[in-house]
């Protein structure tokens, strides 16, 4: 019997939760907002679609990218130059297919990976770092700047090192923040490109050994979302902005949106339904539903007179429930 009662008072409570919930009228302001917030709501998810159709395909191109420049099958200024077209080039660089495939597989980042050479042998310091006696190399490379005297080798290392970096920095490359200097290693940014200049020949023992051992040019076209794509997310802001604007303007809040949302998806429902609105509803909770379903057959009514400029909005903004 205990259990009874409580399934009936569950049930009851259920039914009068449901008639609140169902007991607005909707007015002629109300439809008005629904046009306005759902075009809006529509325009918002037609933005967030191209831009998440445009990260998967950004993905999806650049991992097949990789997998072809690895391979062998495509070349890796080639698959960069097609997402980042203006790509500069070092001064002095010399462009290297086959140490850009092998970059391309140790750094197994997603994208391609574009060295260059220079034809300039390591200093000392640089070897010293090769052979992986770091401790060795901070000791000479202090020794060399308190004494502010350097090698024939380390002073045009160290030129050509500046001389690049200079030029990618009077074209808009930036150090990101906190960037790790390794010696004379530098990294520089614009945009989704990274730029890393190495002092010495880290792939020499993975296939560049052609390269020499002195310093090389990295570069990283897909560090992040391609810049053909910075349209598009700025414009996901853009739409946010429009949302809180109107809003605000409507002196609604989002709840208040939400909750007549929700009337008016029913009242679609009910304005296109085949059975009356008492069907399924059992004959013991149709008094306690009296209010709702009179206030549903209103705004069904008061629905299909709005139904040419809202049915299509429904229609694209409408989240099914499972």
């Amino acid at each position: 019997m205990r259990h009874l009662i409580l399934a009936v008072g569950a049930t009851l409570a259920l039914a009068t939760t449901m008639a609140g919930a169902q007991a607005r009228t909707l007015t002629d302001r109300d439809f008005e907002l629904a046009v306005t917030f759902l075009q809006l709501e529509a325009e918002r998810m037609g933005v967030g679609n191209v831009v998440q159709a445009g990260r998967t395909r950004y993905i999806e191109d650049a991992a097949a990218d990789v997998q072809a420049v690895v391979a062998g099958d495509k070349d890796a200024l080639e698959a960069a130059r097609r997402l980042q077209p203006d790509l500069l080039v070092p001064p002095g660089g010399r462009y290297d297919a086959a140490c850009s495939r092998v970059a391309t597989r140790e750094w197994d980042a997603g994208f391609v990976v574009v060295v260059y050479g220079f034809g300039v042998p390591a200093d000392d310091v640089g070897r010293m770092i090769f052979a992986g006696d770091t401790a060795a190399a901070r000791t000479l490379l202090e020794q060399e700047l308190s004494a502010r005297e350097r090698s024939a080798e380390g002073t045009r290392v160290r030129a050509l090192l500046d001389r690049v970096r200079n030029h990618y920095k009077a074209n808009g490359y930036e150090a990101p923040p906190k960037q790790d200097m390794i010696f004379y290693r530098w990294m520089l940014a614009r945009g989704s490109v990274l730029a890393i200049m190495e002092p010495i020949n880290v792939y020499r023992d993975s296939g560049c050994e052609h390269l020499g051992d002195g310093p090389l040019l990295v570069l990283m076209p897909g560090s992040e979302v391609s810049k053909q794509h910075e349209a598009s997310e700025e414009r996901l802001h853009t739409e946010a902005d429009r949302w809180s604007a109107t809003l605000d303007r409507h002196r609604l809040t989002q709840q208040q949106w939400y909750d007549l949302r929700m009337v008016v998806m029913q009242a679609h429902d009910d304005a296109h339904a085949t059975q009356p609105i008492e069907a399924g509803i059992e004959k013991d909770l149709l008094q306690f539903l009296a209010e709702g379903i009179a206030a549903r057959k209103k705004n069904a009514a008061a629905y299909r007179r709005y139904a040419a400029r809202l049915d299509p909005l429904v229609k694209v903004t409408k989240v099914e429930v499972p």
